[in-house]
């Protein structure tokens, strides 16, 4: 963490984030107990007993141990002491910290993070969304279907895909979560 701190109080509000992706199966041979009491407060350790399945405990666990570690350098206290707070829509933030964003798909782990702009990040397994056209419907207007549909029918679900994750870092970036109208953020959209 020493060395990413040093980085990110560097960066300058025109430069892009520093962004971190790690792989969870790596990783979760890493993830014991003795480090989740070293890293995360009581409660995030009862957050990850609420998840059933092991790899969402491991997602959850390991990007928040990465978080903490660095924003506990930033703040030079023990990590599990740093203060993470959620806004009105659920988005974690510190005060007089980074702005940071993390996301998780199927073994990818990104965390974004930027000492004075906000930031959003996505990451999505790649797979084929053959019902693509509905779950777009229910957020995106006509014209961003539109869009998506001048594509092969091959390349479709891919090209919904990059649009999704463009969407959905721009609304984290906000924190507004899906509840952001695509006006708010079409002009903004940025991974």
């Amino acid at each position: 963490p020493a060395e990413l701190v040093t980085r990110l109080r560097t960066l300058k509000a025109d430069q892009p984030p520093l962004i971190l992706i790690g792989n969870r199966c790596e990783l979760a041979s890493m993830l014991t107990k003795q480090m989740l009491h070293q890293f995360l407060p009581q409660e995030e350790r009862s957050r990850i007993e609420e998840f059933f399945h092991l790899a969402d405990q491991q997602r959850f666990g390991i990007g928040r141990i990465i978080l903490r570690a660095i924003l506990g350098h930033w703040f030079s206290i023990e990590p599990s002491s740093v203060a993470i707070t959620l806004s009105t829509y659920g988005k974690p933030y510190c005060d007089n910290a980074p702005f940071f964003n993390i996301s998780h798909s199927g073994d990818y782990i990104a965390l974004a993070i930027h000492p004075s702009r906000t930031v959003g990040i996505d990451v999505e397994q790649m797979q084929q969304h053959k019902e693509w056209k509905k779950m777009a419907a229910m957020l995106w207007p006509e014209i961003a279907i539109m869009h998506i549909e001048s594509f092969p029918v091959y390349a479709q679900s891919t090209e919904f895909l990059n649009q999704w994750c463009q969407y959905e870092a721009t609304t984290k970036a906000h924190g507004l979560g899906l509840s952001a109208q695509w006006e708010q953020i079409a002009s903004e959209k940025r991974c």
